[in-house]
């Protein structure tokens, strides 16, 4: 029988048949010359099998490092793209909600008018809506009138009993238009989906404030507790939020003010919002100088080092200076809830703010 040609350098003739180094060999040759070559082909195939494992190893470590690097640069990659996508939705966010501030503004401005036109007081509730704070305009006007009475009384007294009546039933209809108007008012700023606050209240005289804030903002997975309590006496009836904390100290009881207080613990809380409102400040008040707020206000209560940039603020305590903190929110967010129609009327850029930055949902 003649013998296969081997024709590959690594194949050997086993007797009968060509056996290749990198395979197993199947024959089992009866002869001596064939189990003798056949046990040096084992030894050489041990071998190349050996070399084959090392060359295979150092191109797996090899394609291992490609598969590194590419995964590496896919997750930068991935990272860019998600800031990007992050960066878009908000500039469309703003953009959403600018306009949707927009529209509320004209909404507020024409029920306001509104409401001064079909008013039953010959313009009292317009004196009063038209104003920061309606509630308190009221206030004066009803101290107006007890002072009026009051010098009358000493000339007429019968007189004055019949301006009393007068009065009085005056004052309750400019009461009960005011309270329609701003409850139709604080509606149209309301969120759809009001946020759920963790408050701890000492008085259920702050839970109106608590309620009416959480009105107002849309925070997506706000989970930080806030406690509102009573001030110590030595604050003089001031009200205060401790940064770093959770803590709100009340020297008034005033729905306004927890609002105001709030939104200074808002604003720490949810880094976005602050983001947004250092950079609305610094636009507002760039090339103004810092002064005192004793100075610009004539109110010597406030301290020697409590400054702030005037800018054209509805009140200069708006502008008021801080290392991690500021007026803006809580101001804003304060003359949103007391009158959001005299907002959107004087400072309509700070009420499409203050509307836009508590809306993250």
């Amino acid at each position: 029988m003649k013998k296969p040609q081997c024709e590959k350098p690594t194949a050997y003739n086993c007797g009968q048949a060509c056996i290749n180094v990198s395979k197993s060999c199947q024959q089992s040759p009866s002869d001596s010359f064939g189990r003798n070559r056949l046990q040096k082909l084992k030894q050489v195939a041990a071998i190349f099998a050996k070399s084959k494992g090392v060359k295979n190893k150092k191109g797996q470590e090899s394609t291992n490092r490609l598969i590194d690097n590419i995964t590496a640069k896919r997750k930068v990659e991935a990272g860019e793209l998600k800031q990007a996508r992050g960066e878009i939705n908000a500039e469309r966010r703003k953009a959403r909600l600018k306009a949707e501030a927009k529209a509320k503004r004209e909404q507020l401005l024409k029920l306001s008018e509104e409401f001064e036109g079909k008013s039953k007081t010959k313009g009292a509730t317009a004196e009063v809506i038209k104003g920061a704070s309606p509630n308190a305009k009221l206030w004066d006007v009803y101290n107006s009138y007890k002072k009026q009475i009051s010098k009358a009384a000493k000339s007429n007294p019968l007189g004055a009993k019949e301006m009393v009546i007068k009065a009085n039933k005056k004052l309750e209809v400019i009461k009960e238009e005011n309270a329609n108007f701003l409850a139709q008012s604080r509606k149209l700023i309301e969120v759809s989906s009001p946020t759920k606050i963790n408050a701890s209240i000492s008085s259920p005289s702050y839970r109106e404030g608590v309620e009416a804030f959480s009105r107002m903002v849309s925070i997506p997975n706000l989970k930080d507790p806030i406690n509102i309590v009573d001030a110590p006496p030595e604050s003089q009836g001031r009200s205060f939020y401790n940064l770093g904390s959770n803590q709100v100290y009340m020297g008034v009881e005033s729905s306004s003010t927890v609002i105001h207080e709030m939104s200074h613990w808002l604003e720490e809380k949810v880094p976005g919002i602050r983001r947004e409102v250092v950079d609305f400040y610094n636009k507002r008040t760039k090339g103004e100088d810092l002064v005192r707020l004793r100075d610009v206000t004539g109110n010597k209560a406030y301290g020697e080092d409590e400054v702030t940039r005037t800018d054209k603020w509805l009140h200069p305590y708006m502008g008021k200076e801080y290392k991690d903190a500021s007026e803006i929110l809580s101001m804003g967010m304060e003359m949103m809830y007391e009158n959001p129609a005299y907002l959107a009327k004087n400072d309509p850029e700070m009420f499409d703010f203050i509307y836009s930055v508590v809306r993250r949902g």
